[in-house]
């Protein structure tokens, strides 16, 4: 599901002409069968594709970005539940000194009251405050994927020359084409190479 989050904004179709390849941005895609192809081989082509879904799913990049992704999620999850523990804690002790009749006063069980309230005010403004930055955060390696991508696809298509180059998620966007169209494999592999070089 976290990973869901995370590949939303990038199924979005790139296509690219060369005439505007400074000025467009391509998005990744993706299909169950292009592990098993061979990369395309045939750079007289004017026209390519590329998988999304095994794009994303192969490119160790977007892998860490997701790991950190997830991390992030699990410690705001782990905050929420103790502060959430220590709120059911503080209602307990109310409900058991309400029925005990252990108030001194009205003025001490108001404040009580007034205090629970206050604790779970804090809980829903933590819990809406870590929708947020998870949201942040998604945008942001969204963001940054999209830009890796469509930045080597600027450099890759200097010496390939495509005219336009495809975005497929599991053959939506493409019913039929030739198998040397697919570059996704090598996209990957090249994309791979150079993020090795940067850790």
């Amino acid at each position: 599901m976290v990973h869901a989050l995370l590949l939303v904004s990038l199924m979005l179709g790139f296509t690219r002409c060369t005439s505007k390849i400074d000025e467009q941005t391509p998005a990744p895609i993706t299909t169950d069968n292009t592990a098993t192809k061979e990369p395309a081989t045939n750079t007289s082509n004017d026209i390519a594709y590329i998988n999304t879904d095994s794009l994303l799913h192969n490119y160790q990049y977007v892998k860490d970005l997701n790991e950190g992704f997830v991390q992030m999620a699990n410690n705001n999850r782990r905050e929420f539940e103790t502060k959430n523990k220590e709120f059911q804690k503080m209602v307990e002790e109310y409900q058991n000194k309400l029925q005990n009749n252990a108030f001194l006063s009205a003025e001490s069980q108001q404040s009580s009251y007034e205090a629970l309230g206050k604790k779970e005010t804090e809980l829903r403004e933590l819990q809406e405050r870590h929708n947020q930055n998870l949201m942040l955060e998604n945008k942001r390696s969204s963001d940054l994927i999209f830009k890796k991508i469509t930045s080597f696809l600027k450099e890759y298509n200097k010496e390939k020359k495509f005219k336009v180059i495809f975005s497929n998620s599991g053959n939506d966007n493409i019913l039929l084409a030739d198998p040397q169209c697919d570059i996704t494999e090598e996209v990957i592999q090249l994309l791979n190479a150079e993020y090795s070089k940067e850790k």
